[in-house]
């Protein structure tokens, strides 16, 4: 299997925490309409390719826990999910059942994560 795995962003408790996440904010933080004070407003949206079946993903919390998690996809068409998921939810993983991920061998797939709106990540090749 093949995959890739990025943080989500800003996490109580310190798992996965990155620069850009450690700086105290400005005001307040407010939740993403819809999704209670405790959780965070998360979009994952895939392209699948050729074999949309081999493709799954996770969100995962420090410990390693699912939270929340996708694949078993059609081939060749754009799936999009949204969820709200807690805020100790951190890592972001995508794999690619046979390896080769989802661009550009056998087809052009694609997919982009979004935390409260804010892009966190994209691509569609990875080792």
């Amino acid at each position: 299997s093949s995959d890739l795995e990025f943080s989500v962003g800003e996490t109580v408790g310190g798992c996965n925490q990155c620069p850009e996440c450690s700086s105290a904010p400005t005001s307040s933080p407010v939740a993403f309409p819809g999704c209670p004070d405790n959780e965070r407003y998360f979009k994952v949206s895939i392209t699948t390719d050729n074999y949309g079946s081999e493709t799954s993903w996770r969100v995962t919390k420090e410990n390693g826990q699912d939270q929340i998690t996708g694949g078993n996809y059609a081939s060749n068409r754009a799936h999009t999910e949204r969820y709200c998921i807690p805020n100790d939810a951190c890592t972001f993983e995508i794999s690619d059942e046979y390896g080769d991920g989802i661009c550009c061998g056998y087809g052009n797939g694609s997919y982009e994560v979004w935390i409260n709106n804010v892009s966190k990540g994209s691509g569609g090749t990875f080792d």
